[in-house]
């Protein structure tokens, strides 16, 4: 054998440079004749013709070089088919790379003028082969790839020279070649596989087998999927190891041509051999491996988008059973059951996910042990919350597609459900935030499916829902918030009023704190607007008993701050507006009634009606023009209160306190007369600020000419005296003129019928201006500046008695005043078009 061998040395260097027909006849025949009966001599002296053939073929590989191009790949082919070449030609590709590894770019070669091997020589020496010989060349060629260290190992250079000879001969030599070689080795093997894999002539040849080959071609890449996905963990793990090294790059770019081998194999199965390889994949021994291949189905099923022939069904129903096992909870009595890693089951249970929205609805009972094993996963309180968050995602997607056929297992796990929304079991805020995020999406898709099966449950999904920690102001996610806002706003429009109310009604008594209160009549709002006409009339009077109710809130909660009641009572406010703009006239004025002698009657809290007069000036807001059909009862009762709150006209503001009366019904202390930041002054501030602004618009909206003389005379005192209501303060007192009062007696005076009544109206302003205090003349210019714009014209007849008052102001001894005398003359110039200046 060592005496043929130079034979095939005289070639390489020699004969194989010949370019002639005659030479290369002479090679093949050389082959044909010598290496069978040399490796069947190796392999009679030591049963292993191995080492030899690997000899045999660097010393054409290193020949390579200097034969001609158009005769290198007749030549490599010649051998490989006299060697076999399903055995060989991954020895082949890894001596070629390795020289193309080791001379690219070598001067020396350029300078000799020999053909350097390239990777598209390597890829058209592949693509020669059948495509069985193909995969499985390339299979063996990434074993190999994944065989070799990481980086190379750090050895004693005279220990490696001792030990040469007896080191047997390898494809590419690890101790030899640079740590950089060894890369650019790794690279090229993968980047070889991927360039084969996308060639047109490996699919032209793909596409013309039959029968036999076919389903041997699927069997092969399945073993070449198995090692790239090996191949990908190991990458993977390379990566993040040296991600702060000089060779990150290379460890991202051989991840990259990995997957690109993955994406190309994934185009070349068929729909079903991809499933039958995921079913073989998922039950190997490699952690990693079962993961990726979930993976690479998961990304398969996103890109199908579901369509799939009939006959490709059942084999992913089988899979279905396959991920389903890998996920349930291992019983930990079982001998010899190992649990699955958590990561894995989370990827199986997506995968679950994608496959139930595309086949549920059709295949509800191969979903059914899926459900089944989400319910233990989430009841088990050792769980980990990736997996139990998965499992509620997966859950979701079951409510959508099984829908009524889950209600049997909703006492098994709604509850447990709603227990992982305010989950107190786990400690770290990320966990909390994913399996709260994830508990929100399952009970998003309950509520939105099973909705008429939720009685038992509702009182505790508003518990949940409408917790404090879930609001956009307080909650730590956004993302959980805003789902959390889209459960109610479903479970408001979709569950049944008679199911909601009942249940609104038991949480509202036990709640305490603003922001749940909120949420809740929130809520209710969306419901009442979403109600049917049938559904508002038969329960518009519970309703209207539940609002009253909470309109109680500012009496049982007087320790609170009163902005905090505040809020409060818009909400309820703005809940019970859905209801008023769905009654009739006839209906919502017997309600209106209600409410006003609720509030009004004696021996009422007196903080009743400050909250019917702010409820009052909403109600007015809302409706509009209507609401003159339903106020005319009130007119008496407004002139009474804003008496009652001018401190020109009782020695004791309405929510004060006699020194003398101890505890009161309110439960306030006596204030202190003229402090606005006291209780009582405040609430009569507001008193007054809430029924000024419901008459004003009650007054912009009604038709024209609306106040007839008896209600004129009913409010026009109590109004023009608000003017002389000088006890908060300089900045209280402007507010109340400028931002309630001129507003109001403006539009009071463009309602008023008579306008002969304008007069007197007039006369009363103008005798404030005489007043001893400059603050309130000039807070009766304010008022007569706005009367006088909007009676326009008209107020010439009112000009001869308002003269003298003016006059009197223009000498006044406040410049304030006098200045603002100067505006009111100018604006009735302006009105009149006609200077004023002779009557001064």
């Amino acid at each position: 054998m060592h005496k043929i061998m130079p034979i095939f040395t005289f070639m390489g260097a020699s004969l194989l440079r010949m370019d002639d027909s005659y030479s290369m006849q002479v090679v093949k025949q050389t082959v044909e004749t010598v290496v069978p009966a040399v490796l069947q001599a190796a392999e009679t002296s030591s049963g292993d013709s191995s080492e030899l053939v690997k000899t045999l073929l660097r010393v054409f590989v290193d020949a390579s070089p200097h034969i001609p191009s158009h005769r290198q790949l007749p030549v490599i082919q010649h051998l490989l088919e006299t060697l076999g070449v399903a055995g060989h030609i991954h020895e082949v590709l890894a001596l070629l790379l390795e020289r193309h590894v080791l001379h690219s770019g070598d001067k020396e070669d350029m300078q000799l003028d020999v053909a350097p091997i390239s990777e598209d020589f390597c890829v058209s020496l592949v693509i020669s082969c059948s495509p069985l010989d193909q995969v499985t060349g390339l299979t063996r060629l990434l074993e190999y790839v994944q065989e070799l260290p990481e980086e190379k190992p750090q050895v004693a250079r005279s220990r490696k020279l001792k030990r040469k000879s007896s080191v047997p001969i390898q494809l590419f030599s690890v101790e030899t070649n640079t740590a950089k070689q060894l890369r650019h080795f790794k690279l090229v093997c993968v980047s070889l596989t991927s360039s084969v894999l996308a060639s047109e002539q490996y699919a032209t040849k793909v596409v013309e087998m039959t029968g036999d080959d076919e389903r041997q071609l699927e069997s092969n890449y399945l073993r070449l999927l198995e090692v790239t996905l090996t191949l990908v963990s190991h990458t993977a793990a390379s990566c993040d190891a040296n991600a702060q090294e000089t060779t990150s790059k290379f460890w991202r770019v051989l991840l990259s041509k990995e997957y690109e081998v993955i994406d190309k194999l994934t185009h070349l199965l068929s729909s079903t051999a991809l499933v039958e390889v995921v079913c073989q994949l998922i039950q190997h021994t490699n952690a990693t491996v079962r993961r990726k291949s979930m993976e690479l189905f998961n990304s398969h099923l996103t890109s199908t988008k579901g369509k799939y022939t009939d006959d490709q069904i059942p084999p992913l129903l089988n899979l279905v059973n396959a991920l389903t096992g890998l996920v349930a909870p291992v019983d930990p009595m079982a001998d010899g059951e190992l649990p699955e890693t958590p990561l894995n089951r989370q990827t199986a249970l997506y995968s679950l996910k994608l496959l139930a929205k595309m086949f549920g609805s059709d295949q509800r009972q191969a979903f059914m042990p899926l459900a089944t094993a989400c319910f233990q996963i989430i009841s088990d309180q050792t769980e980990s919350y990736h997996v139990v968050s998965s499992s509620l995602l997966c859950l979701a997607q079951l409510c959508v597609v099984l829908g009524p056929h889950l209600i049997p297992y909703l006492p098994r796990f709604v509850p447990v459900m709603l227990d992982c929304l305010l989950d107190v079991r786990r400690t770290e805020e990320t966990r909390r935030d994913l399996l709260q995020l994830s508990a929100a999406t399952c009970l998003l898709k309950v509520v939105e499916h099973l909705s008429k099966f939720l009685s038992p449950y509702m009182v505790d999904i508003l518990q949940r829902t409408c917790h404090q920690t879930f609001s956009l102001s307080s909650c730590r996610s956004v993302q959980l918030a805003e789902k959390i806002q889209a459960v109610r706003s479903l479970v408001a429009k979709s569950v049944p009023v008679r199911v909601l109310y009942p249940a609104i009604s038991d949480y509202y008594n036990n709640l305490l704190d603003e922001v749940s209160i909120a949420a809740l009549f929130h809520m209710l709002g969306d419901s009442i607007q979403a109600m049917s006409r049938e559904d508002t009339a038969a329960f518009t009077q519970p309703l209207v008993n539940f609002f009253t109710v909470a309109f109680g809130y500012r009496v049982d909660h007087k320790e609170m701050a009163y902005d905090q009641v505040a809020r409060v009572e818009d909400c309820v406010i703005a809940a019970f507006l859905e209801l008023v703009v769905k009654l009739s006239e006839s209906t919502f004025r017997p309600v209106f009634v209600k409410l006003f002698d609720w509030a009004s009657h004696e021996g009422s809290p007196k903080d009743r009606i400050l909250t019917f007069y702010r409820l009052t000036n909403s109600v007015a807001e809302r409706l509009k023009g209507l609401v003159v059909l339903f106020v005319g009862h009130i007119f008496g009762n407004c002139g009474d209160m804003v008496d009652a709150n001018n401190c020109s006209k009782t020695d004791s503001l309405y929510f004060e306190v006699p020194s003398n009366s101890g505890s009161d019904t309110d439960g306030e202390e006596p204030s202190s007369e003229g402090v606005l930041s006291d209780a009582s002054s405040l609430k009569s501030t507001l008193l007054v600020y809430s029924i000024l602004d419901s008459l004003h618009k009650t007054f912009l909206h009604a038709p024209e000419r609306f106040i007839n003389k008896e209600t004129f005379l009913v409010l026009l005192q109590p109004l023009i005296d608000q003017i002389e209501n000088d006890f908060g303060g300089a900045e209280a007192y402007d507010e109340l003129i400028s931002g309630h009062l001129v507003p109001c007696v403006a539009q009071f005076a463009v309602a008023v019928i008579d306008r002969s009544l304008w007069k007197h109206l007039n006369y009363q302003v103008l005798l404030k201006t005489r007043h001893a205090s400059a603050r309130i003349r000039l807070g009766a210019l304010r008022v007569m500046k706005q009367l006088y714009v909007k009676m326009g014209e008209e107020f010439v007849s009112l000009l001869p008695e308002t003269i003298p008052f003016l006059s009197e102001l223009m000498e006044d001894e406040s410049q304030e005043v006098e200045r603002e005398c100067q505006v009111v003359i100018k604006t009735l110039e302006e009105t009149l078009g006609e200077s004023l200046q002779p009557y001064f």
